[in-house]
Parts: C-alpha cells; sequence; structure tokens
C-alpha cells in the first residue's frame, strides 16, 4: 500500500472539511501523512466525535443517586438495582445503512449488545424505535418487513427478548429511515469493565472474529446526508449472532477470572476507535501492530484493518503474564485472539506494519474530549404555523361507522401485530409483560425478587 497515494489523499479529504483540515496542520505543526488525515477522518466524523450534537448531549442530566457510571464515560450508562448488581443501558441509531440495506438493521442490534457485553453485563431486553415512510408504497413495505427480519433474526437468534417498541409512518421517512435500537443489561458491580488502558506494558488483545476489511469509513458516510446518487458507500457488513453469543460467553468466563483489564468493541472506526479511545480515557498511549491481526483475506490494505468494522469483536487491556490464560480460553470457545499492540506513557498512538510507521498522532488530537471540533450549528424555526381553530368550525361527521373504519385503517392507529408477532418475546423466559398488553416491558432479574420496566 502507497501511503502517500494521492487516491489515500482524497478519500480522507471526502469526509473533512477546509476548516478542519488547517485545524489538524495547525495542532500538529505539520502536514499530516494521507493516511494520518483518514485516520482524522474517521476520528472527527459525526458518528464518531459527535461534534454537532456534544453540546446538546452536556447540557441532560446525566447526575442523580441512582447513577453508577454516567452517560458519556464509558461504553454505556450504568444504573444501580441493588448492592450487587446495576442496569447497563445503551442507544444508537442506524438510519443510513439500514437505508441502503435494511438487513444491516441485524448489525445495529449487535452494536448495542457488544456495548453492553463490554462493560461486563448480559442483555436481558431490547427495545426499538422504528420511522418509516408510507406503507402504502411497495418499496416501503419492503423495506419494513426487511428491517424488521433483520431486527427480530439477530435478537431472536441471540436469545433476547424485545419487550417493547414504537413505530411511526410519514412520508418524510420515505427515502430515509430513523431506526433507534436500546438494549438493556444486568452486570456485577464488582465485575464491571472500564473502557480504558491504565497501565504501561499491558498487552492489546483482539478477540472474536477474523477482520473482513468491510465498513471502512463507515462513520464518515453515517455522518453526511445521505444523496439519491453519487455517494461512496462502504461494503456491508455482516451480523452473526451466533458468534456473538460465543464471544459472550467468552467474555463472561475472562471477566469472572479476572483476566479483563480494560475493553471496547471493535465499532465504527474499527481498531483505531477503539484503541484512540481507550488510551485517551485512561491517560496512556499505545502501538498497534497491523500484521499481528488476523484477517479473512491477505489483500486487505493497512488502512482497511485499521479501520474495517468488523462485525463480533473486542479489544481487550490484559496484563503480559495473562496473555496465554485469555488464549487458552478463547481457543476452548473456538475464537481468533491475537497479541497486537501494547500500551506505554507516552499519550500517542503509533501504526505499525512491519517495520513501517504508517501513522504517529497524539491521541487527544483524535478523539471527543480532546482535538475533535464542537460545531454549534445554526439552527432555525421550520415555519409551520399551528392552526387554531373552533369546535364550530369543525364539520359534522357523516357516517360514524363508516369514519371508524377509516380510522383504525390508518396506519398509524392499526395494529402493530404484524410487527411484533415477528419478535421472540419470550427468548430467555424473562419477560413478565409478554401474555398481555402494558405501557412499558418488564423482565425479572434472575434470583431477585425485583424485575426492570422499561
Amino acid at each position: 500500500m502507497d501511503l502517500n497515494s494521492p487516491q489515500l489523499k482524497e478519500r480522507a479529504l471526502s469526509y473533512l472539511t477546509q476548516d478542519e483540515l488547517y485545524s489538524i496542520e495547525s495542532m500538529l505543526g505539520r502536514e499530516p501523512t494521507p493516511f494520518e488525515l483518514n485516520m482524522f477522518a474517521a476520528m472527527w466524523s459525526e458518528h464518531i466525535s459527535y461534534k454537532s450534537s456534544t453540546k446538546w448531549l452536556e447540557e441532560m442530566p446525566m447526575e442523580g443517586s441512582d447513577v453508577f457510571v454516567p452517560a458519556g464515560d464509558e461504553n454505556a450508562g450504568v444504573i444501580h438495582i441493588n448492592d450487587e448488581l446495576a442496569c447497563v443501558i445503551k442507544m444508537e441509531s442506524h438510519n443510513h445503512p439500514i437505508a441502503v440495506d435494511p438487513r444491516q438493521g441485524a448489525v445495529g442490534v449487535g452494536n448495542v449488545n457488544r456495548d453492553l457485553i463490554t462493560m461486563g453485563a448480559e442483555p436481558v431486553g431490547q427495545l426499538n424505535i422504528l420511522r418509516f415512510g408510507n406503507p402504502k408504497e411497495k418499496h416501503i413495505k419492503d423495506m419494513i418487513n426487511a428491517v424488521v427480519g433483520a431486527l427480530g433474526s439477530y435478537s431472536n437468534n441471540f436469545g433476547v427478548p424485545v419487550v417493547g417498541g414504537e413505530i411511526l409512518f410519514d412520508n418524510s421517512y420515505n427515502f430515509n429511515p430513523l431506526v433507534n435500537l436500546m438494549g438493556v443489561g444486568i452486570g456485577k458491580k464488582d465485575r464491571m469493565i472500564r473502557a480504558a488502558f491504565t497501565e504501561k506494558g499491558e498487552y492489546i488483545v483482539l478477540l472474536g472474529k477474523k477482520t473482513s476489511g468491510h465498513g471502512v469509513h463507515g462513520a464518515g458516510f453515517a455522518s453526511k446526508a445521505l444523496m439519491k446518487k453519487g455517494q461512496m458507500v462502504p461494503q456491508s457488513q455482516v451480523a452473526d449472532p451466533a458468534s456473538g453469543k460465543i464471544l459472550m460467553d467468552c467474555i463472561h468466563e475472562l471477566n469472572e477470572a479476572g483476566l479483563i483489564r480494560g475493553m471496547q468493541d471493535i465499532g465504527a472506526g474499527g481498531v483505531l476507535c477503539a484503541a484512540a479511545e481507550m488510551a485517551f480515557r485512561g491517560g496512556k498511549g499505545v502501538e498497534l501492530r497491523l500484521q499481528e491481526i488476523p484477517l479473512i483475506q491477505e489483500d486487505i490494505d493497512s488502512l482497511e484493518v485499521l479501520l474495517s468494522q468488523t462485525q463480533e469483536q473486542m479489544l481487550l487491556a490484559a496484563r503480559t503474564n495473562d496473555f496465554e490464560k485469555i488464549a487458552q480460553v478463547a481457543q476452548r470457545w473456538g475464537l481468533e485472539c491475537s497479541h497486537i499492540g501494547s500500551v506505554d506513557d507516552s499519550e500517542r498512538i503509533r501504526i505499525m506494519q512491519d517495520s513501517t510507521s504508517c501513522g504517529d498522532l497524539p491521541v487527544n488530537l483524535l478523539v471527543r474530549g480532546g482535538g475533535a471540533p464542537v460545531y454549534i450549528r445554526d439552527m432555525k424555526e421550520r415555519g409551520k404555523i399551528p392552526r387554531v381553530c373552533s369546535a364550530e368550525e369543525v364539520p359534522m361527521p357523516g357516517n360514524l361507522k363508516d369514519i371508524a373504519r377509516q380510522i383504525v385503517s390508518l396506519p398509524n392507529v392499526a395494529s402493530r401485530r404484524w410487527i411484533y408477532e415477528q419478535f421472540d418475546t419470550m427468548a430467555g423466559l424473562s419477560n413478565l409483560s409478554g401474555g398481555y398488553a402494558s405501557d412499558a416491558g418488564i423482565v425479572k432479574i434472575p434470583g431477585h425478587d425485583q424485575a426492570l420496566a422499561m
């Protein structure tokens, strides 16, 4: 791979503004290489840095007597349940990928599950909030069936009940649907895992499936307005709930044995994002050796290895003398386990491919809360004024039976049974609200006379 190729630079510049390029050069004190520019392009995307929403997220209430880990500190928020257990909560949107390929709904469910698992929790319930266009249009109806089928497929095969949700239809979503997913897990307080490197000399371990090379710059794609043509679309990821379940069971065994020092899932931005964010939280530096990462095929280039969003992978921090124990457990579960780098005190991230240095950057310049930009976007009123009318202005209805039939046939009023029956609401036998209609899903906490309402 030519690390200085014009094509590599152009790829990065398609995701960065001129102002951002100027900021990068000013903070670095030099011109970044094309490879380093791609590192910035991934890490400074809306999807990873939240550069347009950080201001509003920071204004939300995040503290309380029952908050164990505040939102934003780790991969998920954590709330007290009792002296032993805590409730772990994560939400994410998965909009652009689904507009391109509705089957990507399964990937979104897997992402939420892994964010719970990386905290040391076990997923116990899921919810979804869906927005689609007019279901009378055939392509919209086909999209709904594909998305719901994909969401249900991952949840059902992973063994986590979908205990609630909401769906609305409006023409404004004809081109780009909205898919918001929520996962809830339960974990032991004394086994919560931080997403941080905290000690010099720790091994960086990649656990799970082999790297696919798919999803490169998926974060940048998900951060830009979706166009009808002329837009570069990353190669689709492939969700694998069976492997995800195996990965979870392996991690629980490692965690119970005290072998995990820190952990983050491989999501948007690939190994780069996970390593940079863990290093920043712990105030450390890292060196990643790309040649040590196991690949599905050998023709994947260095940038694809670094940025690939391969499903069912985790990045772990481990003590040097614990690596062989971790590798033995992973082998028993049939998972790849590789020592791909080490932690140091440099507060820099160095990317190596054999003896070649691909990139060398200060960690803090890449991440949210460090050098990543924060924008306060211009906003304006939509210009729509609600109509005010009196009861006298409303015409008298005609045949009330006909009107009632019309109302109950409207997409936003009609039964959602055809949707929720595609989900296994009784997976794990913990859902207490599956047999009757309720305003919330209720999940039993195993071994305790308590339940979660969500």
